[in-house]
């Protein structure tokens, strides 16, 4: 309206978000709110969005907390809150969610690693998404030492609408999908379906088709009948595809099969084959991580990489997978390497239906792919129509929060063309 909120900004900024909270479904309330005297525009009387200040996070919390963590385990993981993130322990409460910080599935990872390092317990994937505040966190410590990672990890249940799930990428983690649900229309639960072998260390399925049909029954199991809603990136892609099929073959119906970034392996022309080794496998984890392999100086130049060397070094530079064991690195490249070769042997039957591709605009190189890449690849795969998209991003960068938006809108309008 105009008005200078004065000395009194921050109680005001919180008493905005908490209406905004009480009349808007939980995607839509802003993480952040920037009080501004005027608009910026450009000489056209445009808004020049180069010229808004970048969002201050602790915005959210700012003022006296509504309560002082109040157990050993709550002050401590509001210390490690406030580690993470970067942000003044003293503006975290008992009730201060992660996410309400600016916190996301990277630094949760980050998060965990600190929880278990401080306190001795392995907190689940599930626990974190389901109870991201510090009490939360804390109550859910009490018998978590122990605990199994799950297959079919719930990211978001609020709503009662069809679920909509995502499955991993060759990796096998599903975190990477978590912010999804702040550009879904309201209604849709999210779920992530997770790699058993990396999770539960449980034999690899010997095929693609194998590990579908394992995850088509976790599907059913929270949603006996479809209409279903699938999402898949990269080797995800192509088991969202399979179940697809074999959903079509038990009489079900799929309202969506959407791929990001993903295709069959005849369509891959140029892409590398996945390396054998060990050593390899994990100079591939780390440069995903964004570290250069031959900077990590606990290996000489002709010396091989071990999991424990990599954890050491993540340890050392505070890198998101700094929780990671020795054994769960060597765990996580052989899951890679077997997903990488039983995706490449997938040979894709036909869906009946309409197919949704979104490709990633820019190659690893950062050249423009082909805008007809995704309908090239998948036209004789579908019966129906294949409508591609191209998103501003390069493959590696799919699941990035910010990447998310885009690809969050594509989604939602399918979501929303279809009946209730």
């Amino acid at each position: 309206n105009g008005k200078t909120l004065g000395p009194q900004e921050p109680q005001h900024l919180q008493e905005l978000q908490d209406r905004l909270r009480r009349a808007l479904p939980a995607y839509m309330v802003p993480t952040a709110l920037v009080p501004l005297d005027a608009l910026p525009l450009t000489p056209n009387g445009k808004l020049d969005r180069k010229a808004l200040p970048a969002p201050d996070y602790t915005s959210a919390t700012a003022g006296t907390p509504t309560r002082a963590p109040s157990t050993p385990h709550e002050r401590i993981i509001a210390g490690l809150f406030a580690e993470v993130l970067g942000v003044d322990v003293a503006r975290i409460g008992g009730d201060t969610s992660f996410f309400a910080l600016g916190g996301h599935s990277l630094l949760a990872m980050r998060l965990i690693g600190r929880i278990r390092a401080a306190l001795g317990a392995q907190l689940r994937p599930r626990d974190f998404f389901e109870a991201p505040t510090v009490a939360g966190l804390a109550e859910r410590l009490h018998g978590a030492a122990k605990a199994e990672g799950d297959v079919l990890l719930p990211l978001h249940l609020e709503g009662d609408r069809a679920p909509v799930f995502c499955v991993h990428p060759a990796g096998g983690h599903s975190w990477g999908y978590y912010h999804l649900k702040d550009h879904l229309p309201p209604g849709h639960p999210l779920y992530g379906l997770q790699a058993r072998t990396l999770l539960q260390g449980a034999e690899p399925p010997a095929t693609l088709p194998a590990m579908s049909a394992d995850y088509v029954a976790q599907l059913r199991s929270v949603q006996p009948s479809g209409p279903y809603h699938l999402v898949g990136w990269s080797f995800g892609g192509l088991v969202a595809f399979e179940m697809a099929t074999q959903l079509q073959e038990q009489g079900e119906e799929i309202a969506l099969l959407a791929l990001l970034d993903a295709f069959p392996a005849a369509a891959k022309d140029g892409v590398e084959p996945v390396p054998a080794d060990e050593d390899s496998m994990l100079r591939m984890i780390a440069a995903n991580a964004g570290y250069d392999p031959a900077a990590i100086t606990t290996v000489g130049a002709d010396e091989p990489l071990t999991p424990a060397a990599l954890s050491a070094f993540f340890q050392q530079v505070g890198a998101v997978m700094a929780n990671l064991t020795p054994d769960d690195l060597r765990t996580f490249a052989h899951t890679l390497r077997h997903n990488a070769g039983i995706g490449a042997a997938f040979a894709p039957g036909v869906f009946r239906g309409d197919l949704l591709v979104l490709t990633a605009a820019l190659g690893r190189d950062g050249s423009r792919t082909a805008p007809d890449k995704g309908r090239d690849a998948w036209t004789t795969h579908v019966t129906g129509r294949v409508d591609e998209h191209q998103v501003p991003c390069s493959h590696d960068d799919m699941l990035l929060p910010n990447v998310l938006k885009p690809v969050g809108e594509i989604l939602s309008r399918s979501l929303q063309n279809q009946s209730p």
